[in-house]
């Protein structure tokens, strides 16, 4: 696991190597889903506004396809 300087609720795990950055305000909920690369660089997968309290799992599709990809391109899968 990757040090992690944020702690809940600023980030919470949501599955394997990706990571949920939350902010809430006084009328919205908004999250970023992200993963640590090589270290030392964050790899900002997709951003959205929650409207209820579990994660959608469409979102997190996107995030999950994009990780993918962007590791395809990396060369590292």
């Amino acid at each position: 696991m990757q040090n992690v300087f944020a702690s809940f609720p600023l980030v919470r795990h949501v599955e394997g190597d990706l990571w949920e950055l939350r902010e809430e305000s006084t009328t919205n909920i908004y999250r970023i889903i992200y993963f640590f690369f090589s270290g030392r660089r964050i790899v900002l997968l997709h951003g959205f506004q929650k409207k209820g309290q579990k994660l959608p799992q469409r979102e997190l599709a996107v995030a999950r396809s994009r990780f993918v990809r962007f590791l395809e391109r990396e060369g590292r899968r």
